[in-house]
């Protein structure tokens, strides 16, 4: 413990020497609860509090919608009525139904008289307090023309779009669709009708202004004042004050409206001034974007918006209180999303399937007595937690002693920290595997060969042998797994390479043969392109576990010299001045594998068996060859990993940890139809790999290129020679994206490539300013 105390502090003493050097920009920031807001004025980011509310919900199935129906969204009319908007393959309707959601009666409002039902009409409601509602009309016409359901060479399309003519009405209804007043919208039918605009109110759905006016919206994000009477446009909403890319607005819980918009860091909340017909000033600040809801408040809350981990309630003393945790409620957030709260505290979800069909559940929550006494594992995850969400609720009703909460970790620093204060998760999802290297033999990560040992169907055995060279630590301890991972390799045409392994050296020897003119690859042929092909950002001449870099080699310097020789940016005809041409060089850029005009192709993502067939008949046209990636001192296929998972030794309930991993790692990464099986990436089971290769042996969901060409499934010979080739992978792939030896490098290289210095002086700069950084991190 005392070797992790002291890594830790050392690392947390190089991070805090590391912010103050950037120039003073660090003491520059805001660093108190306040930041400024679009306006300039000082505004407040929100700030959580603790809820002493149960924060699991559970459902209550809802009569849903006939077979088919997708659910868009559902709406209060007031007084105990909803409008359910549902489509199907055919067609987009609306609903209303009771509170219960008991049954549903097909929506069809009276139309103008100058409407008909031939016509393609949508609404957009604002209900009164009185029980009658307004309608946002568009009634859209093609002179009588009526287009084929499927493409149909003989029907003049052309004519049909010519004829296209849009009027917009607004209709007061009766509780019963019945209607009241109609008005004719001149300035909106204007509008509409111009060149390339259409009519949206999705950012601003219809709603009451006051007793007078409706606010509505325009594709050009305006806000406009409408009288309710007349149609006349009475003002617009003066939006200066934020610069947005996204805006949407809702009322309160007290009928105020609130603006809700993005920046390019933030995302905020502000009001709509009726007095004086202009946006406020931001009154809280979210440091991420929504997730699965924002919507209208009930009780104490004044709105609700979702957050990674819940339902988020905003108080009148201005703090966020988590209402409704995901997780403890068995929400799935990738098809879920909360689009209703009753004043009795529970929540209308709607829960759509990827086959597009849709179920609706009330959430209420649990009593004290339903909430039995579980072990919780927290699960810490850096970006989004979406795409495990489905093995977690799987987890959580599969293995009813546990439960996975999660917690979101900010960066490395962050969990150093957190490792050092006995904060850290009990399991965490890398998605940076160089952070595993770094720290593996601190004794921060369990060993999961112990965990797999009597384990009988996630072992030594069972386990792809590659896989597991590839992340055990030179100590011969396992300290993370992934769930599935992808191969980055090279393919090449087998009359100019037969081998299965080819250097930097040997690759840069074998374009030089070719004549001028022949592309170094099909992408963009640049300086950076090709580098990053050659030395993966620079992470090829690094080893994190020995703390050593091999930068001053004339290996290194030779790809330097070789990428100096591309030109800075991809030479191609400019998409505004010539677009004919620039078409026409992607449409040929397809084809020059097939035409001998490009020499290796840099495949990043090789995640099933078919990727083979897929490159070599669509684009190739020929025999083949994978050569694995050009390495420090050898050529081996790489490994990427979206994420691994490790265990912390602190973790107190590590079979119960270990029983989630193995959950996750048995899930197979693929889309199944009734007569295709389409794989997405390599499970790192052996009995997975072997269904994998079954399955390209039949019929793909891809049987051609997009050139067209015919895609045959895969032989067994294949098969067999691809298991072979895969298994020779077994070095990771550390990502240079995000990876701070791939800046240090960039910094250099660039400078080389804009002539500021040599290549001797390049790897040099390099060798030691990556050297000083990884003993510090030793």
């Amino acid at each position: 413990m005392k070797k992790l105390i002291a890594f830790l502090s050392a690392m947390t003493l190089c991070a805090s020497f590391t912010a103050c050097k950037n120039d003073g920009t660090a003491s520059d920031k805001v660093t108190s609860q306040q930041s400024q807001s679009q306006s300039g004025e000082v505004s407040q980011k929100v700030e959580e509090e603790p809820s002493d509310e149960i924060t699991a919900f559970k459902s209550e199935s809802l009569l849903t919608p006939e077979k088919g129906t997708y659910v868009g969204g559902v709406q209060s009319l007031g007084e105990d009525r909803f409008l359910v908007t549902m489509s199907d393959p055919t067609k987009l309707y609306q609903s209303v139904t009771d509170s219960n959601f008991s049954s549903y009666t097909t929506l069809n409002p009276q139309l103008p008289s100058e409407c008909s039902n031939d016509d393609i009409n949508s609404f957009e409601y604002a209900p009164e307090s009185d029980g009658t509602v307004y309608a946002l009309l568009t009634n859209t016409t093609y002179g009588g023309m009526t287009a084929p359901e499927s493409y149909d060479e003989s029907f003049d399309y052309d004519a049909y779009n010519a004829a296209k003519n849009t009027e917009v009405y607004l209709v007061h209804y009766d509780k019963d669709f019945k209607i009241i007043s109609s008005v004719h919208l001149d300035a909106l039918t204007d509008f509409v009708n111009e060149d390339d605009n259409n009519f949206l109110s999705t950012l601003c759905p219809l709603m009451v202004w006051d007793e007078k006016n409706l606010l509505i919206s325009t594709s050009e994000n305006e806000l406009l004042l409408i009288d309710k009477e007349t149609g006349a446009e009475t003002g617009k909403i003066d939006t200066s004050a934020v610069d947005f890319d996204y805006m949407r607005i809702i009322p309160d819980r007290d009928g105020k409206l609130l603006c809700f918009f993005n920046t390019p860091e933030t995302f905020e909340v502000c009001e709509l001034d009726k007095e004086n017909k202009k946006l406020t000033d931001s009154f809280c600040i979210f440091e991420e974007e929504p997730r699965n809801g924002i919507l209208t408040g009930a009780g104490e809350y004044r709105f609700f918006i979702g957050k990674t981990n819940g339902l988020y309630g905003y108080t009148d003393e201005g703090k966020l209180r988590l209402v409704m945790d995901w997780l403890e409620s068995g929400i799935n957030t990738n098809g879920s999303s909360v689009r209703l709260a009753s004043d009795d505290g529970s929540f209308i979800v709607v829960e759509n399937s990827q086959d597009g069909e849709s179920s609706l559940s009330r959430f209420v929550r649990k009593k004290a007595d339903e909430i039995k006494e579980v072990q919780k594992i927290s699960l810490g995850y850096w970006g989004e937690m979406g795409e495990i969400t489905d093995e977690i609720n799987d987890f959580n009703e599969e293995f009813t002693d546990y439960t996975i909460s999660t917690q979101k970790i900010e960066s490395d620093d962050q969990l150093k920290l957190d490792i050092l204060a006995g904060n850290a998760p009990d399991i965490v999802m890398n998605y940076d595997y160089s952070f595993v290297q770094q720290i593996g033999d601190k004794g921060v990560f369990t060993d999961l060969y112990e965990l797999m040992e009597n384990d009988a169907e996630v072992n030594r055995q069972t386990v792809l042998p590659n896989v597991l060279k590839a992340c055990e630590s030179s100590d011969g301890k396992l300290y993370a797994l992934p769930s599935y991972f992808e191969l980055r390799t090279l393919m090449i045409k087998s009359k100019y390479w037969d081998k299965p392994t080819m250097t930097a050296h040997e690759l840069i020897e074998l374009y030089n043969t070719f004549p001028e003119g022949m592309h170094f690859s099909d992408g963009e042929n640049t300086k950076r392109y090709v580098y990053n092909i050659l030395a993966n950002g620079g992470e090829n001449f690094v080893d994190y576990e020995k703390a050593e870099c091999y930068f001053d080699t004339p290996e290194f310097k030779e790809i330097l010299e070789f990428c100096n020789n591309f030109p800075e940016t991809e030479v191609m005809p400019d998409k505004f001045a010539d677009p004919t041409g620039h078409d026409n060089y992607y449409r040929d850029k397809a084809s020059w594998f097939r035409n001998d005009m490009a020499l290796v192709a840099d495949i990043p993502e090789f995640g099933y068996l078919y990727s083979y067939n897929y490159n070599k008949y669509g684009y190739f046209g020929e025999d083949v060859t994978l050569c694995g990636m050009p390495l420090s001192g050898e050529s081996k296929p790489m490994i990427r990993f979206n994420y691994s998972f490790s265990i912390m030794e602190t973790c107190e309930c590590k079979e119960g940890a270990w029983q989630f991993i193995k959950l996750c790692l048995k899930q197979e990464n693929k889309s199944t139809g009734s007569d295709v099986i389409q794989w997405h990436n390599f499970n790192i089971l052996n009995e997975s790999f072997d269904r994998m290769a079954e399955d390209a042996q039949k019929k793909q969901g891809i049987n051609e290129s997009f050139l067209g060409n015919d895609i045959p499934p895969l032989t067994q010979e294949d098969c067999d020679m691809l298991k072979e080739f895969m298994l020779t992978a077994d070095i990771v792939q550390n990502d240079y994206y995000d990876s701070a030896v791939a800046k240090i490098c960039e910094e250099e290289v660039i400078a080389y490539f804009a002539g500021e210095q040599t290549a001797d002086e390049t790897a040099e700069y390099i060798q030691s300013r990556v050297s000083i950084m990884l003993s510090e991190q030793s």
